[in-house]
């Protein structure tokens, strides 16, 4: 039986979200019916936890969040089950090969803190003048200079993600260069143009593992659903797992079902239940 299901945020639970977060009526009419049928929902994404809170306040729902790709896991009365960050001398040596290395492939560079703030930096003026609007005044990021890391370490703001953006065709050549001078970390394309650098171990798989074992749960009783490749580790935790019909190929070849819709996903769970006499 089914027990919980388990889903990503931007472009499976909600898509094109503005400032807020809300999902639309059917996905919300989904997760009540899951709810109905004594199936817990919960979410796992690389937002902050603060985005899940606003999440849960519109599907009236409350379980275990992932934040940050698996960085932050939280239980149902907020206790802190596990936080992963970056050493500062590991956030320092990434920053620093980046900046010397890689900036003029870049449209901009972030690093994310687990107080929920961004700090940004862009190769020239030219990439400030058109990502401005789209990134850094969206979410409210704040431009570097100088010794970051110093003062983040001197402030004791743990570093959590690296957030690079680049063109669509280079993100899987700097990716692999990035692997390759990073053992350190976790490198996943998790947009378009975007590559996510975590701690080693912050995945989304490994973090739904810890909350199998706390609700003791087996692979064959977890759903996940998910789009991009930072969900991958998600389909290898569990048996059900979900790709969005708009993923990218690859994604979609890991997964054991292709849908369109969380709403879809949920009513495959709800059959399978009901088919095994659950």
């Amino acid at each position: 039986m089914i027990k919980l299901f388990v889903s990503d945020l931007d472009g499976t639970l909600i898509h094109e979200p503005k400032t807020g977060i809300e999902p639309n009526e059917r996905n919300v009419n989904a997760i009540r019916l899951l709810h109905e049928n004594d199936i817990e929902f919960a979410v796992a994404t690389g937002r902050f936890d603060y985005h899940i809170l606003e999440i849960e306040g519109y599907i009236e729902s409350q379980n275990y969040r992932i934040g940050l790709n698996g960085g932050t896991i939280y239980a149902k009365d907020n206790t802190l089950i596990r936080e992963n960050a970056f050493t500062y001398e590991e956030a320092e040596k990434l920053k620093n090969d980046i900046e010397k290395n890689y900036m003029k492939e870049l449209n901009y560079l972030v690093l994310q803190t687990v107080e929920a703030k961004r700090y940004i930096k862009y190769p020239n003026f030219w990439k400030k003048a058109v990502n401005f609007y789209g990134y850094q005044r969206r979410f409210n990021a704040i431009s570097y200079s100088g010794d970051l890391i110093k003062e983040l370490a001197g402030r004791n703001e743990k570093i959590m993600k690296v957030l690079i953006a680049t063109d669509s065709e280079n993100k899987y050549i700097l990716q692999e260069k990035l692997r390759e001078r990073h053992s350190e970390a976790e490198i996943t394309i998790s947009g378009p143009v975007s590559i996510e650098i975590v701690p080693k171990g912050n995945t989304k798989g490994n973090a739904m593992r810890v909350v199998m074992e706390k609700k003791k749960l087996k692979e064959n009783e977890v759903a996940f659903i998910g789009d991009s490749y930072n969900d991958i580790s998600g389909f290898e935790a569990c048996k059900y797992s979900f790709a969005m019909s708009h993923a990218d190929d690859f994604i979609k070849s890991r997964a054991a079902f292709v849908v369109d819709t969380v709403a879809d996903a949920v009513d495959t769970v709800i059959k399978i239940n009901r088919e095994n006499g659950l």
